[in-house]
């Protein structure tokens, strides 16, 4: 097994993750660990993108990343077998874990004032120095939780004390953030919208059976999941491309149960390139805006003429069960 690992900035130092190479399962490609409810990619092992801790295509998550992006490699540091089994064991008892939610912690970290970290979620700099602490690079001393994304900067490599002889080496930008892309160009570009041209050419519609909802008894309440006193409205909405600048939506209509059967079927066009779909259920409220009961993001690109594909739908909590397939428009021709 090869493995290297890096420190992944984005805008500077608003993100980081872990870049590893896992050669055995995924063919030796670079794979960034990260802990985000902002990415477009979806992890590499179940294709479902992430609310929480994720292992996504570094390229992929590089290429739809609206910013800038740098990495300083790992060096001085001999990895050894036990060392390759710690990184894989701690990747695999992380992956899907949330993401950190609680104020009251980034405020402490943001004043370095956590006195033990919690391990049961996590935010972007604190997974990057769990994963560091496991592989004995930072002392176990220092809660995870205390260090922020800029820690790993090199303008503040002081507030980061590698031990072991380890060290990060001088940033290299990656990937430049072009400041006067606009945020529609950038998801059409990076393949996670198609563009209108695609989808006025397009000969073919993606349809869309919504079958029904199974437990969803929870709601997204500033970033953190509620549970609901009693059943609500519920509807489903279908996106082709990624909101802001999605090329399609449609929706259900709403039925009141924590387990909807809605039996519908709608259609958007498809498109190969940008073909990512989102799928969020939400509570219909009178006078109010509609809170989100939860969300996917679902890569159908791969999605072959006349194949049918049924799909159980994980949201941060529930289920949307679905069948999706690839038709010709009606007098579509070829």
């Amino acid at each position: 097994m090869s493995v290297v690992s890096k420190t992944f900035l984005s805008s500077r130092y608003s993100h980081v993750g872990v870049v590893v190479r896992l050669a055995e399962e995924f063919g030796n490609r670079p794979l960034l660990f990260e802990a985000t409810i902002e990415s477009a990619v979806a992890d590499v092992e179940d294709n479902y993108i992430k609310y929480g801790t994720q292992l996504v295509d570094l390229r992929a998550r590089i290429d739809s990343y609206y910013g800038a992006a740098v990495w300083r490699p790992l060096v001085k540091y001999q990895w050894t077998e036990e060392r390759r089994r710690t990184l894989r064991e701690f990747i695999r008892s992380s992956r899907n874990k949330p993401y950190e939610t609680s104020k009251f912690e980034l405020v402490k970290a943001f004043f370095g004032t956590n006195t033990k970290a919690d391990t049961n979620s996590y935010f972007c700099s604190e997974l990057v120095a769990q994963t560091y602490i496991q592989l004995g690079i930072l002392a176990a001393s220092t809660p995870s939780d205390d260090y922020l994304p800029a820690f790993f900067s090199h303008e503040l490599d002081r507030h980061l004390p590698l031990i072991g002889g380890a060290s990060l080496d001088a940033e290299v930008v990656i990937h430049p953030w072009d400041i006067h892309l606009s945020l529609r160009d950038h998801y059409i570009l990076s393949g996670c919208t198609p563009s209108p041209k695609a989808l006025q050419e397009t000969t073919e519609v993606m349809e869309v059976r919504l079958e029904s909802g199974e437990d969803l008894t929870h709601r997204i309440h500033f970033f953190n999941l509620e549970k609901m006193e009693r059943e609500g409205h519920l509807y489903c909405e279908v996106y082709l491309g990624l909101p802001p600048a999605q090329g399609a939506r449609v929706c259900t209509a709403t039925r009141k149960s924590f387990n909807p059967e809605w039996n519908e079927v709608l259609q958007v066009p498809y498109v190969r390139v940008g073909c990512k779909v989102k799928v969020e259920v939400r509570e219909k409220r009178f006078l109010l805006d509609d809170p989100t009961i939860g969300y996917a993001v679902l890569d159908l690109g791969d999605l072959a003429p006349q194949e049918e594909r049924r799909v159980k739908i994980r949201l941060q909590h529930g289920y949307v069960h679905a069948v999706f397939s690839r038709k010709l428009k009606s007098g579509g021709g070829k």
